[in-house]
């Protein structure tokens, strides 16, 4: 069985799951995460099997090959879900490959995924970026020499006006468009098709910026792994309006726990900031719950920009003082990503959202191999204890590959500072 034949099983088992014995605990919006899930799997197995082209690209820049007509691979969203048992064995294939250890382990292990036999299409075509994730973009550009896939790599200026760039990414997007036209038989640039997904990320802003406000809440309203998970961006998925319907649905769930006065912990005793991103399949959201933390906020390199934290979302007119067109609101919405940054970025989003959620205090993750957090962590770190009192954890770590007594240490390191924050507290 291959990995979307695996995949279309796994999720079909858990939506019937789902919709059979529900578990109280868990958000009721998840069935409907499940069911775009499956739907996807089951589109690229169709266009896989037809024949249809497939475009590699970043989550932020599926949008556009959508509007060309391409099938998308989502490639590291993919290889986060490969499960824990078989993270050694995909890492293990990519030191084979001759990778380094300490690269950055979730944008890499999507390789053997998109190399050996079973794994995920052949693309057609790939688009990455200099700047944002580079690391991704450098995996990306493996994949594309490895295979001899054209590939096109947007240039996203090392600036911290953002603004001033619009143009500048704007063009280098109808480049791609050309540029894929003419590498790839069929595909053809729809700009109606953009416009409409425009519309639709126009309204997944507004619902994630409306979420965004209710996590603030005191209680926070949200358990700290759903806060944790990466939202789905609608041009990833076949049927983009179902993501803004599953969006909704967890904003109206959150609004209904905020009626109540509901939080995932018995007793609020610290809101806490997380960075970068988190380890899967630790027990480290268990620790924090049964601490009696919350996390209103996660800071990601996109976060700033999909809650309208100090930016807006497509469609509105303030930013530029004029509409865009549609291949500028794909421009706008790429730009701003803290990710390959400045620092200055990165701490002024962070600030924001520590001021407006009333963080208390901050952990980040230095996920090894991730090269813009780890050079920006202490800075954030003496940032925001100049500026906002706020003690901060740095901590090393992995995402996905995990050895027991890795996950030993950083559970207790995480306690430790938990402890010295609720004693500073008076707890």
């Amino acid at each position: 069985m291959g990995y979307l034949e695996d995949q279309v099983e796994k999720l079909g088992k858990r939506i019937q799951k789902i919709k059979t014995n529900p578990d109280p605990a868990k958000p009721r919006s998840n069935l409907l995460m499940y069911e775009a899930e499956l739907e996807h799997r089951k589109a690229q197995i169709a266009a896989q099997q037809e024949g249809r082209p497939f475009a590699l690209a970043g989550s932020n820049f599926a949008i556009l090959p959508r509007a060309l007509g391409f099938e998308m691979l989502d490639a590291t969203r993919s290889a986060d879900r490969i499960g824990l048992e078989k993270t050694s064995y995909y890492f293990d294939r990519v030191n084979e490959l001759g990778f380094p250890q300490f690269f950055c382990e979730r944008t890499i292990l999507c390789l053997p995924l998109l190399l050996e036999g079973g794994g995920l299409p052949r693309p057609n075509v790939i688009i990455a970026s200099q700047g944002a994730c580079e690391l991704s973009g450098f995996s990306f550009n493996a994949v594309a020499k490895l295979l001899n896939i054209p590939i096109f790599y947007i240039n996203i200026p090392f600036e911290y006006d953002y603004r001033s760039q619009l143009g500048y990414v704007a063009s280098q997007l109808e480049e791609f468009i050309a540029f894929a036209e003419e590498k790839v038989p069929g595909i053809k640039y729809d700009e109606d098709k953009l416009r409409g997904l425009v519309e639709v990320y126009s309204e997944w802003y507004a619902l994630n910026h409306q979420i965004y406000e209710l996590r603030k809440r005191v209680p926070c309203p949200a358990h700290p792994q759903d806060v944790f998970r990466e939202p789905f961006r609608p041009g990833v998925f076949p049927n983009p309006g179902k993501i803004v319907d599953y969006v909704r649905a967890v904003r109206d769930e959150l609004s209904v726990k905020v009626e109540r006065g509901y939080s995932p912990v018995k007793e609020e005793r610290l809101r806490l900031m997380w960075t970068s991103t988190g380890p899967y399949g630790s027990k480290i959201w268990d620790l924090l719950l049964e601490r009696g933390v919350t996390v209103p906020y996660v800071q990601f390199g996109d976060t700033a920009r999909w809650y309208s934290v100090g930016y807006p979302g497509m469609g509105d007119t303030t930013e530029y003082g004029r509409k865009l067109s549609p291949i500028e609101e794909v421009a706008r919405g790429i730009s701003a990503n803290s990710f390959g940054c400045t620092a200055k970025m990165w701490i002024d989003q962070a600030l924001v959202a520590c001021r407006e959620c009333k963080i208390d205090a901050i952990v980040n993750f230095d996920q090894e191999g991730c090269i813009p957090v780890v050079g920006f962590s202490r800075l954030l770190k003496d940032t925001a204890e100049r500026e906002l009192g706020i003690p901060t954890l740095n901590i090393v770590g992995r995402q996905q590959v995990h050895e027991k007594e890795d996950e030993e240490l950083f559970l207790e390191q995480v306690d430790n500072f938990i402890t010295g924050c609720l004693k500073g507290k008076g707890f």
